[in-house]
Order: C-alpha cells, then sequence, then structure tokens
C-alpha cells in the first residue's frame, strides 16, 4: 500500500481495497448531509443557500441524501474504519450535529451513524461563531442561533488504548479557533494535529473524507504518513495544492 497520496474515489469504496489494521489514527469530518432537495432555499448539491453566503456546497456529488441512507452510508464506512484501524488506534469522527429537533423523535443522526460502534467519548469542539442564525421550515421562514460547535466523538477497538492521560488532558471540551481556505467546510490544522498527538499508536494516519487536506497536513507536521480518500476532484485538486506536490500521486 501506497501511502502519502491522495486517493480519488468514493470513500467507502476505497476503504474496502485497504488492509486491516493498518492505521494507528483515523480523523475525519464527513459531508454535513445539511441539504434537503424538497425545501425551497437550500442547495441541491449540499448545503444553506442564504443571501451574501455561500452555500456548503460538494462539487460533483449531492450533499443532500435522505437521512436513512445518510446513517447507512455511514454506518458501513464507519465499519471499515474500524476495521483498518489498528487494535491500539484511535478513531476521531467529527460531526456536526443536527441543530434542530426532530418532532418526530427520530434519534439524532450522529446516534443513527453511531449505534452499536465503539465510542469511548465524545469531546465539544467549540469553533467560535459564524453566521448568528440559521434558517429552517418551508421558505426559511423560521430562526434559530446557529451551532457554535461540533462534536468530536473518540472511538476505539480496544479501551485500552485510552490509557494515555494525554487524551484527557485538555478535558473535553476543545476550544479551537475555525479557519478558512477555498474549501467550504474545513476544519483547523490546530484540531487534527492535536487528535493525532493524542494517539500514542504508532503508524499513519488516514482521512476517508479528506476534504482540502488539513488532516494531512497535521500529519505530516507530526512526521507521521498518511493516507487521503476523496470523492470531489476539485478537492483533491485543492489538497494536493496545500501539500508536497512532489509527495504525492
Amino acid at each position: 500500500m501506497t501511502l502519502n497520496r491522495i486517493i480519488q474515489g468514493d470513500a467507502l469504496e476505497q476503504l474496502r481495497e485497504l488492509p486491516a489494521n493498518t492505521f494507528a489514527a483515523i480523523v475525519t469530518s464527513p459531508p454535513y448531509n445539511l441539504a434537503d432537495r424538497n425545501k425551497p432555499g437550500k442547495s441541491k448539491r449540499g448545503g444553506v443557500l442564504q443571501p451574501g453566503h455561500n452555500p456548503v456546497e460538494y462539487v460533483g456529488f449531492s450533499d443532500a441524501l435522505d437521512l436513512g441512507e445518510y446513517a447507512h452510508f455511514h454506518r458501513l464506512a464507519m465499519a471499515e474504519m474500524l476495521r483498518v484501524l489498528k487494535p491500539d488506534g484511535l478513531l476521531w469522527y467529527v460531526h456536526r450535529r443536527r441543530p434542530v429537533f426532530d418532532p418526530d423523535g427520530l434519534p439524532s443522526l450522529a446516534e443513527q451513524v453511531l449505534a452499536g460502534f465503539p465510542v469511548r467519548s465524545e469531546l465539544i469542539w467549540v469553533k467560535g461563531p459564524g453566521l448568528n442564525h440559521c434558517t429552517a421550515g418551508a421558505g426559511g421562514g423560521y430562526y434559530y442561533p446557529a451551532p457554535s460547535y461540533e462534536s468530536i466523538f473518540l472511538l476505539a477497538r480496544d479501551k485500552s488504548a485510552l490509557l494515555s492521560r494525554h487524551i484527557a488532558k485538555d478535558g473535553d471540551v476543545w476550544r479551537v479557533a475555525r479557519e478558512r481556505n477555498p474549501h467550504p467546510a474545513p476544519f483547523p490544522l490546530a484540531l487534527a494535529r492535536r487528535c493525532i498527538d493524542a494517539t500514542l499508536a504508532a503508524g499513519p494516519v488516514l482521512d476517508p473524507f479528506i476534504g482540502s487536506g488539513t488532516t494531512a497536513l497535521a500529519a505530516q507536521a507530526a512526521g507521521r504518513d498518511w493516507l487521503g480518500i476523496e470523492q470531489a476532484e476539485e478537492y483533491v485538486q485543492m489538497a494536493r495544492e496545500r501539500l508536497n506536490p512532489a509527495a504525492l500521486v
């Protein structure tokens, strides 16, 4: 297996091609799936359309899946991530909870995805305010506070991987300011680096939804080999431009 490169392709398909028990750390933030194809005011390719703001748009594929379809896909991907994770490795799964209460009483999207998997802890990433509100409802007519945090779910096949106090030294609330780059939904380099540094297992780092390449940059800075997977050609190119072109395939 060749490391230090980005594979363009579907995350689930590419995960299935990777050998088991390979990666010391997996740090990833999957697409938010915030779009709704059936409601006006929403982008049909991803994210909320608001006047004066760019939508969260994933080029070349839809970010408007049925919630059940989305959860099913990510459960399959989660099973594959745990398969390729080393027994003493850590999986850091950054997930934005849907901020609107579901009147049907359905479990949150995160709970649907993670049910039955070895979640050892939930950390809160406080990223600071962005927009001061979001809209929901028919025509975007209802307003609610925009979330200023995301969850980081920490998974480990063997809970002995959590014996290091280094993981707990910063507590379960991480205040890391958001960063901006041309990708519509980046996460900060400092956040990815903190996850990698808290992983004591030796070995490479994987991000199967690598987007603009932040996890790879953090792995390089930490002196670790890495592998990224990304479906959108535009974001593959963006990530390669942020990294060392000579090291990438």
